[in-house]
């Protein structure tokens, strides 16, 4: 594809209206599976995103992501930031002056290209993909105008017909219905950013009625413990259990903050959050649904997710205390607190097993006491599976013993 007229490259300071990103598996902060979370979950009301990976021919494996604010214009190292894409300096330079930043010309035109099924595609001989190998945060209906060379714009709506979806909105809010499907759900074949905006923000009230009346089941919180003398290869093996165990959630994995999260995101999965403090944290694990301000969050969010999962390092169960007295000064050992939640059920590694390693203080009823119960259960076993199917590889320091022998 040959870079037309309309094209220009863009660098992290500038802003943009449209945005194509070229990057690699280095220029991810985290994981595949966590960019492709994180533009799921974006607001269509800022952002359209359409992304892709490109993974059928001989060129090393790279994804696609177009990026049209729906309103005004954005930073680009802001949006690399809230899609946890990271250019270094001095590495990837090369990369972003080569087509890795630049603007999109035509939104549409550029998303078709990506199918590898335009005319120029085909004779270059490229591998073509399907309308289904898309990520977006758009919905199939949205998908197929932009396919279809249109912006996503809507015929008007009427007064009337207005008022009866926000109210049809505030009460999907109450229900926590899936917000995405229920727009879709009336069918209609356009609709504004504007429209969109006031049907989410009547959703988003309906959320916070519901937290005003109703307590909510409380949050299961857990705080896994690295083992102790646990290397990164152990550690990466105990996270992709935990993203494994989880994966039939709609989850925000990360391991930095802001977070993208909003009231459909079900589990949120922080790690090694010793590195990242324990005070926003501590903000997450309320047991209410509750606005979460920046930030912990990279836009306002209201979350009613149930599930708080974080890891962190070991902590010393135990230290040496010096005591003077009238006999003399001596050291005994004194227990050390090493649990950050009071609601959470503290857990670590033994033997290739999660286990649970202290309860929570929280009292709960019958009913929450069995759900936790059985989650935790659940959560354990699949992680415990993917332990014992995924052996730790045998890695260990070179001793001063195995050098001198």
């Amino acid at each position: 594809m040959s870079k037309p007229a309309n094209i220009k490259t863009l660098t992290p300071n500038k802003t943009y209206h449209t945005l194509a990103i070229t990057c690699y598996q280095e220029q991810l902060a985290t994981s595949e599976q966590d960019l492709f979370t994180r533009i799921k979950s974006s607001d269509s009301s800022e952002y359209h995103i359409i992304a892709i990976k490109h993974d059928k021919s001989s060129e090393k494996e790279h994804y696609h992501i177009l990026v049209r604010v729906t309103a005004g214009s954005k930073k680009v190292s802001e949006t690399l930031r809230m899609l946890g894409i990271n250019f270094r300096s001095g590495l990837d330079d090369k990369l972003m002056k080569n087509r890795g930043l630049e603007t999109c010309g035509s939104f549409p035109s550029y998303a078709v290209y990506l199918l590898h099924k335009t005319p120029d595609a085909i004779q270059e001989g490229k591998a073509g993909y399907e309308k289904e190998d898309f990520v977006t945060n758009l919905s199939n209906a949205e998908l197929d105008m932009v396919l279809d060379g249109y912006s996503i714009t809507k015929k008007p709506l009427s007064k009337a017909g207005l008022l009866n979806i926000m109210d049809k909105a505030r009460i999907a809010g109450t229900e926590l219905k899936n917000f995405q499907e229920f727009i879709e759900s009336f069918k209609i074949q356009g609709l504004s950013d504007k429209q969109r905006k006031e049907f989410r923000n009547a959703y988003v009230s309906g959320v916070k009625d519901l937290m005003s009346t109703d307590p909510r089941l409380n949050r299961i919180i857990l705080e896994i413990e690295y083992p102790k003398n646990c290397g990164p290869n152990e550690q990466n093996r105990i996270n992709n259990a935990i993203s494994h165990a989880m994966s039939n959630l709609n989850c925000c994995i990360t391991d930095a903050f802001p977070v993208v999260i909003d009231e459909l995101t079900q589990a949120l999965i922080v790690f090694h959050g010793d590195e990242m403090g324990y005070e926003y944290l501590g903000q997450l694990s309320t047991n209410r649904i509750e606005e979460i301000n920046k930030p912990i969050v990279s836009r306002k969010s209201t979350w009613a997710g149930q599930y708080l999962i974080y890891t962190h390092g070991y902590y010393a169960r135990e230290y040496i205390a010096t005591i003077h007295s009238k006999d003399g000064i001596k050291q005994v050992k004194k227990p050390c607190p090493y649990r950050f939640n009071h609601n959470s059920l503290l857990c670590t590694i033994q033997n290739n097993e999660l286990i649970c390693i202290e309860q929570p203080d929280t009292y709960y009823s019958d009913d929450q006491r069995d759900f936790i119960i059985s989650e935790f259960k659940r959560i354990r076993d699949a992680i415990n599976k993917y332990l014992k199917e995924e052996q730790a590889d045998n890695y260990r320091p070179i001793s001063l013993e195995d050098l001198n022998s």
